[in-house]
Parts: C-alpha cells; structure tokens; sequence
C-alpha cells in the first residue's frame, strides 16, 4: 500500500507541477495575444497614416501637373506675343518704308512744280 501511495504523491506532484506548467503556457499566450493585438493596431495606425501620406503626395502630384500645365500656356501665349510684336514690326517698318518713299515723291513732285513755275514765269 505504501508503494500505491507513493505513486499517488508522485502522481499528484506531476499533475500539479504540469497544472503549473499549463497556467504559466496561459498566461504566456494572453501576454502574445495582447501583444499582438498591439501589433495589429500599430500595423492599422501605420496603415492610416500611409493612406493619408498617400494622399498627399497625390494632392502635391495634381499640383505640379497644374502647374506645368500652366506654365506651358503661358510659354505658348508668351509664343503667340513674340509672333505678333515681330509681324507689327515688320507691318511698321514697311510703313516707315512708305511714308519715307512717299516723302521722296513729293518732294522730288515739289521740285518739279518749282522748276516749272520758274520756267513758266521767265
């Protein structure tokens, strides 16, 4: 009998030390729970926050396109203006040309009315 009542302290120690062994394997488990639980809230608030970052590189992304989209008609318009002051200078310069060519004629006509009249008044 002494030998079955060994055996049951034996029994009951082992059974108690892997009572302990499964409550310390349970807590170990809640404690990686929570710890993960943490993880996957950092990983969320990571994740928020490269959405929002996401977000702004595509709202500074519009704006450049905007900007270059922008700055390219004005470089057209700028185009445009330089055609049309280089098209009136030439349309003025001709004009100079003319009223320096008319000047001539009339001048080269009022020799003519001046010679003619000394001659006719002689």
């Amino acid at each position: 009998m002494a030998k079955q009542q060994q055996a049951a302290e034996r029994i009951a120690a082992a059974s108690a030390e892997l009572a302990s062994g499964v409550s310390e394997a349970m807590s170990a488990i809640e404690q990686l729970a929570k710890a993960m639980d943490q993880i996957a809230s950092g990983a969320e608030q990571a994740s928020g926050a490269s959405q929002e970052l996401l977000g702004g590189f595509n709202q500074i992304n519009n704006a450049i396109t905007t900007q270059k989209n922008q700055a390219e008609e004005t470089r057209e318009i700028g185009q445009e203006l330089q055609n049309i002051l280089l098209q009136s200078k030439e349309q003025i310069e001709g004009l100079i040309e003319g009223v320096k060519t008319s000047a001539e004629n009339q001048e080269g006509s009022l020799v003519k009315s001046r010679y003619w009249r000394s001659i006719s008044s002689v």
